[in-house]
Formats: C-alpha cells, sequence, structure tokens
C-alpha cells in the first residue's frame, strides 16, 4: 500500500483485521519508497501480490510511478490498484490506460473499506489472475476533454 497518508495506512490496518481472508499489508509512503523496496523484494525473490497505489502523493505521483512498474520487466506483472480519492473520470482512463489493473476510489464508510480489503484479499489468493473490473469492461468514449491548465496532474485524452 501506497499512499502518503498516515490516516490512511492506520484506517487500512484496523480494516485488515476483520477480513476473513489473511492480509499482509506494507505500507509506504510514496512512489519513490516503493520502487527501492520493490528492487530489494526482487532480490530475495519476494515480490506482493498486488500493490495498491494512491495517485496523487507528493514527488512521484501514482501516475508516474505506475509508468515505472510498467517500464521494468521484474514489476509489469504485479497487479495495480489505483486507490485515490480522486472521483474524475480522465483519472480512471489515464489509470487503465497505464496499465492499472483495477481503480477504486477511497470509500467514505469503514465497512467498504472492509468490502474494499475482502475483495483484495481474494484477489491476492488467487493469484495473478485478476480479473478485470466490472467497470474496466465499460466502453469510454471521451472527446476533446478539456482540462484546466493550472492542474499539473491533469492529462489530455482523446477516445478510448
Amino acid at each position: 500500500m501506497v499512499d502518503d497518508s498516515p490516516d490512511e495506512h492506520l484506517l487500512l490496518a484496523m480494516a485488515s483485521e476483520g477480513c476473513a481472508l489473511p492480509i499482509t499489508l506494507e505500507f509506504l509512503s510514496g512512489g519513490a519508497d516503493l520502487l527501492a523496496h520493490l528492487m530489494a523484494a526482487a532480490a530475495r525473490g519476494e515480490l506482493p501480490d498486488v500493490i495498491v497505489l494512491d495517485l496523487r502523493m507528493p514527488g512521484i505521483d501514482g501516475f508516474r510511478t505506475l509508468d515505472m512498474l510498467q517500464a521494468d520487466e521484474a514489476l509489469l506483472h504485479i497487479p495495480v490498484v489505483m486507490f485515490t480519492s480522486s472521483r474524475r473520470m480522465v483519472d480512471e482512463v489515464n489509470a487503465y490506460r497505464s496499465g492499472a489493473a483495477w481503480f477504486e476510489t477511497k470509500p467514505g464508510a469503514y465497512s467498504e473499506m472492509e468490502d474494499f480489503l475482502e475483495r483484495l484479499g481474494d484477489i491476492a489468493a488467487r493469484g495473478h489472475r485478476m480479473e478485470r473490473q466490472a467497470s474496466r469492461e465499460r466502453r469510454f468514449t471521451i472527446e476533446d476533454i478539456s482540462v484546466d491548465g493550472d492542474d499539473p496532474d491533469a492529462r489530455s485524452i482523446g477516445s478510448l
């Protein structure tokens, strides 16, 4: 789990205690930390089953981190769940374009966090055979999206 918020770490750790499947969570605070952690884990042959990645982080954000994961032969097979407070369709589309296996908006209720972790635990238990999320099955047609020029994280997209 990569998120710069210690509160998110605590909330996920608490929610994981109630999961039926055993889940081992490791918390990192940013993209650079994740990449360093994965390089050391790869050397030991202990890569994670799933990476949960926040979108908005200082330094290397979620999109840049995902791009780096996809560019590395040893890491690109690990499913990445973009776990973010963003509800912007452009972020979801760009996450899938960049190689995310799943896009999840952070739930507002504790029970929804437990549900998310249950689904995540089920995915990890199946290994790397992550099924496509139902929302990913949708066909997106987005033409000439205008984005605020002041938003450095915004990416323009064509049709998909």
